[in-house]
């Protein structure tokens, strides 16, 4: 698939002056700069001084304090932490919990399954009543929950809402609502994640920041990388800390999913993020949620091991559900190959997993560039779905515009869940198609940031050493891609597994190997030799007490390409493909010759290992308009020369001895 190469362009005498303020190196200066943190204020404000901030200067906290010490405390009146089903739900409703348990409370928890949905319930809400409930404290939600407020003061119970999701017009009527996000907030920080905001609540009934980090940072920490917060200001504190004390952890829960999911310290936010919170969401997948909690309360050592191993299992069936739902995605799109070209990818599949179609979506989001909702039936006759988007498009937006087709809807700008009667899913597909179309800024090409582009002398190891320096990375700071440009392809073969392709390149006279994940060698469209732009991740490897650097590489193209050419032929296939007009000039540019036809023909008869669509454009770059070859591809598919796997961008030649005559064909009419 076609991608976007954005470059970052340093002022160099920024990055110098930044490197001097700041004491740092000028590569890590570059790194920072690329993130937009580039000048002395910007990055101390970045780095911090590792503590958390006043939890007073956020609205509300004080009341909360206050109402919480009388209720709980001084009365000792029944408290029930009522959190999320998701791993920052389930990890805020832990942290609450066990502070209220250690310290002397009467404290129960709720935890909803996805059948009850998201937020207070008004079922639960009664039967905690009946339980002796005097006092709900939600964590992770509750700030939509107007309806729900007044049923509780009219059960005679009292309200503490805890959540970092946007407000409303009209907020609950609690004792408190301490979320960040209140436009009335004036705390110096608010991108919180709902743990972050329970951390915050226990460090101000501790009266004691440091304190509360000890305890419960390991816990907020992966809340924090789980919900994708910013890791700027508070949230980076809580990561580092969280990672430091993550490694001798008291929670035995905690540990022995670790020990489960076979990861080793150091610890990073990878970890954190594609090991553990898997695992905790998994329980909400594929079982219910409270298996996760109770995994993180747990206090005997065998029966922690026992739940882990139990929840690594539901991690292992979510695997497999998730493969299905996406291979059953990938299959409907070959065979309706224009829904890859739609603004918008909207699928309806048969008997998906509702708790793991997210998931799905967010696979096809990521490799097509484009939002993506899916869906499937619910036990109550409608359809139910998931979405997922990149920036620069709203999910929440879009439900707005579908109004009264959906029945219900939430969630946040880049993913969000949905449901509607079956009925309505074309009318619903319309809408969002005309809402990404209004969207002028809106580029759904997937876009790598390339934070520097290396040179030999940048490539040493002291200089990848600086880059780990800067960890944690993650949303608001992301890893830092790099570009090496110029480079020649030495050797390329699979993995030991096959999983993997190892690849070989001379960059500057220098031999390094490096490793492409995500693409076997039959699909590998480069040959040695072939001079090429590589953009990567770097890091440093350790193997028999020798360091090397480790090459984890996102893209490869052919050097010197126009990128702003390539783009544009994408895009007006992509146009003519949905059937718009395009005009009597561009439709001639693209009407190939027999000639180019035959050209074609003969290079993917002779390729000997596999390619993409996409290289064999870079390939036929300096001869051939992107757009023009792949008419060329369609007309060959629709004469039974070819079949495309749109989804993987790869070809499959079915007859490779016939000459092709393609001018009958509906695209070549289509043209003509």
């Amino acid at each position: 698939m076609i991608k976007r190469w954005k470059i970052h362009k340093p002022e160099k005498g920024k990055i110098k002056l930044l490197a001097n303020e700041g004491g740092l190196p000028e590569i890590a200066a570059e790194i920072l700069s690329a993130a937009g943190f580039d000048d002395f204020d910007s990055a101390s404000e970045f780095f911090g001084d590792g503590n958390l901030s006043d939890p007073f200067s956020i609205i509300d906290m004080q009341e909360a304090r206050d109402a919480i010490e009388d209720i709980a405390f001084e009365n000792g009146d029944r408290v029930c932490v009522y959190g999320d089903y998701d791993c920052d739900g389930i990890c805020a409703a832990a942290i609450l919990y066990t502070f209220f348990l250690s310290n002397g409370a009467d404290v129960t928890y709720h935890i909803n399954s996805r059948v009850q949905g998201f937020g207070l319930n008004e079922t639960v809400i009664r039967e905690l009543q009946k339980d002796g409930v005097k006092l709900i404290i939600t964590v992770d939600n509750g700030i939509a929950a107007i309806k729900e407020a007044e049923l509780i003061k009219k059960l005679d119970m009292e309200l503490i809402v805890t959540d970092h999701h946007i407000p409303g017009e009209e907020l609950p009527k609690a004792i408190a609502v301490v979320d960040p996000h209140r436009a009335d907030n004036k705390s110096c920080f608010v991108d919180y994640c709902g743990a972050g905001v329970a951390l915050m609540l226990v460090a101000a009934l501790m009266e004691d920041t440091a304190s509360a980090m000890e305890e419960f940072s390991d816990i907020a920490a992966l809340a924090t990388v789980a919900d994708m917060v910013p890791l700027t200001g508070d949230n980076r504190s809580i990561v580092i800390k969280g990672l430091r004390y993550l490694e001798h952890s008291e929670n035995l829960g905690l540990r022995a999913l670790i020990d489960v999911s076979d990861i080793k310290p150091p610890f990073s936010p990878m970890h954190m993020g594609f090991m553990l919170a898997p695992r905790i969401n998994s329980a909400n997948r594929v079982a219910h949620a409270r298996e996760a909690l109770e995994l993180l309360l747990c206090e005997d050592p065998d029966e922690a091991v026992t739940i882990a191993k139990k929840i690594n299992g539901y991690n292992s069936e979510r695997k497999n559900i998730q493969a299905h739902i996406k291979e059953a995605v990938c299959e409907y799109i070959n065979t309706n190959a224009d829904v890859l070209y739609d603004p918008v990818i909207c699928i309806y599949i048969k008997d998906a997993h509702d708790g793991v179609i997210g998931l799905a979506a967010g696979d096809i989001q990521r490799a097509t560039g484009k939002p993506c909702y899916l869906c499937t039936d619910d036990e109550n006759g409608l359809l139910k779905g998931s979405a997922r988007c990149a920036e620069g498009y709203s999910i929440t937006d879009s439900f707005i515009r579908a109004g009264d087709l959906l029945t219900k809807s939430g969630g946040h700008h880049l993913a969000g869940g949905f449901s509607l009667k079956r009925e309505n899913f074309e009318a619903f597909k319309n809408v969002l198609f005309a809402y990404a179309k209004s969207l002028p800024a809106y580029d759904n090409i997937p876009v790598l940031e390339i934070a520097k582009i290396m040179d030999a002398d940048s490539l040493k190891l002291d200089n990848i050493s600086e880059i780990d320096r800067l960890e944690p990375f993650g949303k608001g700071f992301p890893r830092p891609l790099f570009l090496l440009p110029s480079a020649v392809i030495t050797e390329k073969a699979s993995t030991k597994n096959g999983d993997y392709l190892s690849l070989s390149f001379t960059f500057e006279d220098q031999n390094f190997k490096a490793t492409v994940f995500e693409i076997p060698l039959e699909n590998f469209g480069f040959f040695v030799g072939d001079r090429v732009d590589i953009v990567t991740y770097l890091g440093i490897s350790s193997w028999s007490g020798k360091e090397t650097i480790d090459f984890n590489i996102q893209d490869i193209r052919l050097s010197g390409l126009s990128q702003a050419k390539q783009l544009s032929a994408y895009t007006y296939y992509e146009k003519f493909r949905r059937g718009e007009e395009l005009t009597l000039e561009i439709k001639k540019s693209v009407l190939p010759s027999q000639a180019e036809c035959e050209t074609i023909n003969n290079q993917i008869k002779n390729i000997k290992t596999g390619f993409t669509i996409t290289q064999l454009t870079e390939r036929n770059a300096s001869v051939m308009n992107g757009f023009k070859l792949r008419i060329i591809l369609d007309a060959f598919e629709e004469a039974g020369r070819i079949k495309i796997d749109r989804y993987k961008d790869t070809i499959k030649i079915l007859h490779p001895k016939e000459i092709i005559r393609i001018t009958s064909t509906p695209t070549m009419k289509r043209l003509q």
